[in-house]
């Protein structure tokens, strides 16, 4: 046999066929890696599997990845790509199952070129088929037909480039009784992997689990051989308890890093998100074991005593939760006290999505589509459907998600927005920390409503009552650190249409929205949320002022609000919570009350720096006007909640208001210096509010910072 030049031994027509290489030649080369079509999880030209047990939700999952690859629908937090073309060969289903579930993915109406009255159509760009030759056919000839249908797509001008099947078990068959199953399930699990490497297609096959269960390694825990398993590229695994709110999404990919993500799973809608607020540990769990853990989240430590005095169990079911927590490893017991352990379960993300890694192949970024703006639109936005929602390219002039070595060096400079940068640079959620102006033209703050004013009081009612001869006054405690967990939006935003407020809701958005004041119709003995608004007026205010607007909606004090336009994008809750976090930890460390009085001044610095609108001032590294809106508007719907909790009480609110402070009239026959409003103790003894002093009625009604109604 011929002998390749250079004396390797080689075989010439081996190296021919490229299958035959050595190792040192081979890391030179230039080789082409499978595009990713959803990050981390589907490539293209490779087959991967979705496991997970009956009625967990993998097909309403599989569902919405398909929504966002088709139709560009928001889910978590994936950048936009190319629409692609979706072929779903459902075998277990029907087309009354998949208009369920399309329609609560994605309402009528909020597609491309459809509306809620069925006159308009949203492009075709996911077929379904629910027979294939499934009952006598042979897995040859189920393979042969998608292999020809994908051939006559491709050759049609409009191929496919995903494919789901649903479920694996029908369509490879099973193998006979005198043939063996690993080599049965590892064989055809290829040809599969082979066939969406000929087509550049990714194929996802949902499958079961073994009915026993029970497999510590969750890849175990699959149905049939681990053949399947070993054959194609990714695998997953959708792990959640029936009736659970929550779960893991467990994936092991040859293309990437295996990792697990929490998963929030809405029971009522079947939708899922990914929930970056949670362990795993926290996810896996729910009940008791949930509380305990999400208790010593807060808590560094914590006596048993403790435990049963602030979770709302029996102490036989908290010390039956504890003993299984610690046998988990997730929890552990020394010097009488519990604490978390450092297992990998109790990390909490501060990136909710699985994102490309940095030396992986990411798809780019197409440019957005213009459409003409709708009325009443502010010039300088494109209009944006609620299907291009999650698009992550910006307009001219607009920001671009930033880089490492955009961050610029501070020395000496201010250390709270030093560690906004450094949180905003490690989230996988594309922060961008500038506004274009034109942007920034439209939130001035005499155009937006927060749900307050500063150092002014919001009066219910007017006076005191004749009765009353002193009030109190209670101060809530690192107010603006505590209202970091608020929505914003981490990247750019855009122009929106009018907008109903559940779908706001149940899309996540976030930013600031136009919102038109309604007539108040109680009087003084309720906070008005308007404040000075007249009926009519139009104001911008962000997501924690409208939800708080909502809430009142519920309770019929007012109309649900309803949205003319928006500056909105794809909203956060987690974007700035470290950072508040963090806030907080350095005020509890000072160790003197001028280290404290030194790091409070720095954090209001850093805080103020991200919305300066003085002419002789520059802009900060961080300049974005909506994340301070949302954090304020945050604050002032929690004052809201207070009082109108403290009223439903029975307790007598005299004002909300003066940025954190609210007001009671002290009962005649009370101790004016022990007097807690009920509603209040248990913010007292948990330090968010704490007693700043007692005054006479008539001194405190005469403050001028106090004016009726805002």
């Amino acid at each position: 046999m011929e002998q390749a030049p250079g004396g390797t031994g080689r075989i010439a027509w081996w190296q021919d066929f490229n299958v035959w290489y050595s190792e040192s030649e081979v890391r030179y080369r230039d080789i082409p890696r499978p595009q990713p079509l959803i990050p981390e999880l589907l490539f293209r030209g490779t087959a991967a599997i979705l496991a997970a047990g009956p009625k967990v939700g993998k097909s309403f999952l599989a569902q919405q990845w398909e929504h966002f690859l088709a139709y560009g629908r928001p889910f978590g937090g994936w950048g936009a790509q190319e629409r692609v073309r979706c072929l779903i060969l459902d075998l277990e289903g029907d087309a009354g199952i998949t208009q369920d579930r399309s329609r609560s993915i994605s309402p009528l109406g909020v597609l491309d070129g459809e509306n809620r009255y069925g006159t308009g159509r949203a492009a075709d760009l996911i077929d379904y088929v629910h027979e294939w030759p499934t009952a006598h056919g042979t897995f040859r000839e189920r393979l042969e037909l998608l292999d020809k249908v994908l051939t006559e797509a491709a050759a049609s001008g409009a191929p496919y480039s995903y494919v789901r099947v649903d479920t694996m078990k029908l369509f490879i068959g099973k193998n006979r009784k005198n043939e063996n199953a690993y080599d049965f399930d590892a064989t055809n699990a290829a040809w599969v992997n082979k066939l969406a490497g000929k087509h550049n297609v990714s194929i996802l096959m949902l499958h079961h689990l073994k009915k026993d269960g029970g497999e510590e390694d969750w890849v175990e825990r699959l149905s049939g051989s681990m053949g399947s398993a070993g054959s194609v590229s990714t695998i997953m695994y959708l792990e959640r308890a029936r009736g659970a709110e929550t779960g893991i999404l467990h994936v092991a990919s040859r293309r990437g890093m295996s990792f697990d993500h929490p998963m929030r799973y809405d029971v009522h809608s079947g939708l899922w998100e990914f929930a970056p607020d949670l362990t795993l540990a926290e996810a896996q769990h729910s009940s008791t074991p949930r509380l305990i853990l999400e208790y010593l989240a807060k808590h560094p430590s914590a006596t048993i005593a403790e435990l049963r005095a602030d979770i709302p169990a029996t102490p036989q079911t908290i010390d039956r939760a504890l003993q299984r927590l610690r046998q988990e490893n997730t929890i552990d017991y020394a010097g009488k006290l519990w604490t978390l352990t450092n297992s990998p379960a109790n990390r909490r993300a501060q990136e909710p999505v699985p994102e490309s890694l940095p030396w992986a192949d990411r798809p780019e970024r197409p440019a957005p589509v213009p459409a003409a703006p709708s009325a009443g639109a502010p010039a300088g936005f494109e209009h944006v459907s609620s299907a291009l929602l999650n698009e992550a390219a910006a307009p001219d002039g607009a920001a671009e998600a930033f880089e490492p070595e955009q961050l610029p060096e501070m020395a000496g400079g201010n250390g709270a927005l030093q560690q906004l940068m450094e949180i905003t640079k490690q989230s996988r959620l594309h922060a961008v920390w500038k506004l274009p102006d034109v942007q920034k033209e439209h939130l001035g703050y005499d155009a937006v409503w927060l749900g307050g004013k500063p150092n002014q009081y919001t009066m219910f009612p007017a006076r005191c009552p004749d009765w009353c001869s002193l009030v109190k006054v209670f101060d809530r405690k690192a107010a603006y650190p505590q209202s970091m967990k608020a929505w914003v939006v981490p990247n750019v935003l855009r122009r929106f249409g009018p907008m109903e407020y559940a779908e706001i809701r149940a899309q996540r958005l976030a930013g600031m929205f136009m919102v038109t004041a309604q007539s108040w119709r109680h009087g003084d003995g309720l906070p008005n949320p308007f404040g000075p608004l007249v009926a009519g007026e139009k104001a911008l205010m962000p997501r924690a002022t409208l939800d708080w607007l909502a809430q009142l909606a519920d309770r019929e004090l007012i109309e649900v609000p309803k949205v003319l336009w928006s500056l909105a994008g794809k909203g956060s809750e987690n974007l700035l919570a470290p950072w508040g976090q963090w806030m907080l930890d350095q005020r509890r460390s000072a160790t003197s009350a001028e280290q404290l009085a030194a790091r409070k001044a720095e954090q209001n610095s850093a805080f103020g720096c991200l919305r300066i609108v003085d002419p002789d001032k520059q802009p900060g590294p961080v300049d974005r006007w909506d994340w301070q809106y949302g954090v304020i508007g945050a604050h002032y719907a929690a004052m809201g909640r207070v009082a109108m909790a403290a009223i439903d009480a029975g307790d007598l609110v005299l004002a909300v208001g003066n940025t954190d402070e609210i007001v009671f009239a002290v009962p005649a026959d009370a101790d004016p210096e022990t007097w807690v409003p009920e509603s209040m103790r248990e913010h007292v003894d948990k330090h968010r509010f704490s007693i700043k002093y007692t005054r006479p009625v008539a001194e405190w009604f005469d403050d001028p910072r106090r004016t009726s109604r805002g």
